[in-house]
């Protein structure tokens, strides 16, 4: 999106900026959940792992959309508008997994609960 923008007014310039801030934002948000996700705080602790899952369900469920119904629409070749299909069916798959995953109830890791803390989950 920001390698190759298409702006002809103020108007299409400013759809151009607000799609490549907020891809840029959204991304970088789900590379740092990602990364947090496999950080000790968290998967010790069913509260952070649960919300830290369904943040990521969130990122790739945007994602299956954006991919979608916006990035297949500016390539006009049947090729990339699969490639796009199956991006986003996988993006939506993840999610499910993700909000799945966020759902279930992991199991004890040590047998100690912290104090104000949730179950830990077995890692």
């Amino acid at each position: 999106i920001l390698a190759s923008p298409k702006v002809t007014d103020f108007s299409s310039f400013c759809q151009w900026a607000g799609d490549g801030v907020l891809t840029t934002v959204v991304g970088a948000a789900g590379v740092i959940l990602e990364v947090r996700g496999g950080m000790d705080k968290v998967t010790r602790h069913i509260k952070y792992y649960a919300m830290n899952r369904i943040g990521l369900s969130i990122f790739y469920f945007w994602l299956g959309c954006f991919v979608m119904g916006g990035a297949a629409s500016v390539h006009l070749g049947q090729t990339w508008r699969t490639v796009f299909h199956i991006t986003g069916c996988v993006a939506w798959g993840v999610a499910a997994g993700d909000l799945l995953v966020a759902c279930s109830r992991g199991s004890l890791a040590s047998g100690q609960e912290e104090p104000g803390d949730d179950v830990a989950l077995k890692v």
